[in-house]
């Protein structure tokens, strides 16, 4: 499994099959990092699965970011139907589970705040 951030993405330049996975922001940092899977770096059977359900992942993704939290489960879900062994998927679900359970933070800007670097 192959991940990159946003700026190795722009140099990319659509050459890769990409999947958005997450923003997030390390520890005694200021920046946020989007991040992608490169698809084409996986195995042919799992890089067309994953192809199979990246609009729906990527739409749980933006759900997520943007304090969805039921909408963003219920795209997850339905892409592990597909695929049950997306671990970026049932880590993404967990989060939106436990945003739906206990309310989405205050201060969320759908940003992932990593406590180690």
């Amino acid at each position: 499994r192959m991940i990159v951030s946003g700026a190795t993405v722009a140099l990319l330049e659509g050459e890769f099959a990409l999947r958005r996975l997450d923003r997030v922001q390390v520890k005694g940092k200021q920046q946020v990092v989007e991040l992608h899977e490169v698809l084409d770096a996986l195995p042919v059977g799992l890089r067309e699965l994953r192809l199979s359900t990246k609009e729906v992942f990527e739409a749980g993704v933006a759900h997520m970011q943007a304090g969805e939290p039921d909408l963003g489960l219920a795209a997850f879900c339905e892409a592990l139907r597909t695929d049950p062994h997306d671990r970026a998927a049932v880590l993404l679900a967990s989060r939106c589970e436990r945003f739906v359970q206990e309310g989405v933070p205050t201060d969320w800007q759908g940003v992932t705040r990593l406590d180690h670097k």
